[in-house]
């Protein structure tokens, strides 16, 4: 596996599939919202499917729940994966290391989907600390990034 990472460069592979990352908390909300209510999804006002499902008292409180994490954990994604494309072009740019630019770009994707997971069916504290923990590393890895290239870059 080590001889994969420092051979091939698959780090600017890992952009499109960060966004398909982040859009699978919403496929899986709107799944469980069509699923139990038997309504179709408003295609029309998507982005309300969270404030939908607030509103439907016929949901069980524990589905409306993870509807609205699910959201908020797509919303986190989508607001993260810029950054995260943003460092991955700039260590390319800079010639950072195959090995580096590929463990950091697998370690970020393994991380969102992690805090997607944990963003979406955690509904404990404990959860929710880890899902901090894991959300601050996949941050750093994104720092890590842009410091690697920085360097290069001096």
């Amino acid at each position: 596996m080590s001889s994969l990472l420092n051979q091939t460069n698959f780090s600017l592979y890992t952009l499109p599939i960060s966004w398909i990352v982040c859009l699978l908390p919403r496929l899986y909300a709107a799944y469980l919202y069509t699923s139990t209510t038997k309504k179709p999804l408003d295609i029309v006002l998507p982005r309300a499917l969270a404030d939908r499902a607030k509103a439907d008292q016929a949901l069980p409180s524990t589905t409306r729940d993870r509807i609205v994490r699910a959201e908020a954990a797509q919303a986190n994604g989508l607001e993260n994966v810029g950054y995260f494309a943003a460092a991955v072009v700039a260590s390319n740019s800079a010639g950072v290391s195959k090995g580096l630019l590929n463990a950091l770009s697998l370690g970020y994707l393994m991380s969102r989907v992690l805090y997607s997971w944990a963003y979406t069916v955690g509904e404990t504290r404990k959860v929710a600390l880890i899902r901090t923990g894991v959300f601050f590393a996949g941050q750093g890895m994104i720092f890590a990034l842009f410091i690697l290239a920085g360097n290069r870059l001096r």
